[in-house]
């Protein structure tokens, strides 16, 4: 996937929402992962769990989408 350089694409803009706006919706507040997880472990014991049961998929696709996203 290309990465546009700054200045490349500016939709937001012309939708009038400034970049700060875009670029809070789009962070990820420590505190609202760790509330997530914890509830999370709290229901399912565990991410795996919650992943197999819940959003029922497999282990193979859990190995795939962990070597795509946490290199």
């Amino acid at each position: 996937m290309e990465r546009k350089s700054e200045g490349g694409n500016r939709s937001h803009e012309k939708a009038g929402i400034d970049e700060k706006t875009i670029k809070s919706m789009l962070g990820a507040n420590p505190a609202y992962l760790q509330n997530a997880v914890a509830a999370i472990d709290k229901q399912y014991g565990s991410m795996d769990k919650f992943l197999t049961q819940d959003m029922e998929l497999t282990p193979q696709k859990i190995m795939t989408l962990r070597s795509t996203f946490l290199q």
